[in-house]
């Protein structure tokens, strides 16, 4: 499971035992701003941030802005 960190939206966390714990996925970036929205897609990751949309394909480790 992974969620937007409801205590820092530039943060995402991620659960290996459905919700009974979470650990930090991503820290944030400068360039993705706070996360507003995430959506699976197949195999990879969309996120809306308040930067524009980007793309995950390792599970929310790096982002890659998508025009």
């Amino acid at each position: 499971m992974i969620r937007i960190c409801p205590k820092n939206k530039q943060r995402l966390d991620v659960s290996t035992n459905n919700g009974g714990s979470w650990m930090t996925r991503c820290a944030g970036a400068a360039n993705t701003g706070e996360f507003l929205d995430l959506v699976v897609n197949g195999t990879e990751l969309i996120a809306t941030t308040e930067n524009g949309l980007f793309f995950s394909s390792n599970n929310g480790e790096s982002w890659i802005r998508r025009s």
